[in-house]
């Protein structure tokens, strides 16, 4: 049977109640990702609760809020990496992109995403030496920045088999970089051999 349905939401969409009582118990939580719950029971809709996921508090720690359908009472448990979620709304996307342990989008990456990063490789082919036609494989989101600024990273394989990394910034999606996948020796032999004279 059915036991719950998440609907994705802004801050502002959820009762100002329970935000009030998270707030007093956590004062300037932000949080990456707010849902309401839509509690069912024996298959049939019982009652809603609200969900405040990936969350930092003041003082750096990671959680995960949510307030029982009373709104009188919460629960928080330490941020779930393993479970995370990530509500956008960046230049009319709106979607609640699910994450897998090392940070891949496991549902369909949006298409401007996908176009925007495919502009910015073809804009910038010749500094990169990147060669087109270019093929979108994954897309990963980096939280780096505790919850804060989310950083979209499509990636590539172009004509040669060389795969690159378009990072964009979340609010704008202006290009932050291109990373591209090289051979060690690729690399200046300076840099190598500076890294390996510290490890």
């Amino acid at each position: 049977n059915i036991v719950e349905i998440e609907k994705g939401v802004a801050r502002a969409d959820l009762p100002s109640g329970d935000t009030a009582l998270v707030l007093a118990a956590y004062p300037g939580l932000e949080c990456a990702c707010y849902e309401i719950g839509y509690d069912f029971v024996d298959g049939s809709y019982s009652t809603l609760h609200s969900e405040y996921e990936e969350c930092t508090t003041a003082d750096g720690e990671r959680l995960d809020v949510n307030v029982e359908p009373n709104g009188q009472s919460y629960t928080s448990d330490p941020y779930d990496r393993s479970l995370p979620c990530l509500y956008v709304r960046d230049m009319g996307i709106q979607a609640l992109a699910s994450l897998d342990a090392h940070g891949r989008v496991t549902i369909q990456t949006p298409d401007t995403i996908i176009a925007i990063g495919h502009y910015y490789l073809g804009k910038f082919a010749s500094p990169v030496s990147a060669e087109a036609p270019f093929m979108h494989i994954s897309t990963f989101i980096d939280d780096a920045t505790m919850g804060t600024h989310y950083i979209w990273e499509p990636r590539y394989l172009d004509n040669t088999g060389t795969i690159f990394e378009v990072n964009l910034q979340a609010n704008s999606l202006n290009i932050v970089e291109i990373e591209k996948g090289v051979a060690r020796a690729d690399l200046p032999s300076g840099d190598t051999a500076l890294v390996l004279a510290a490890y």
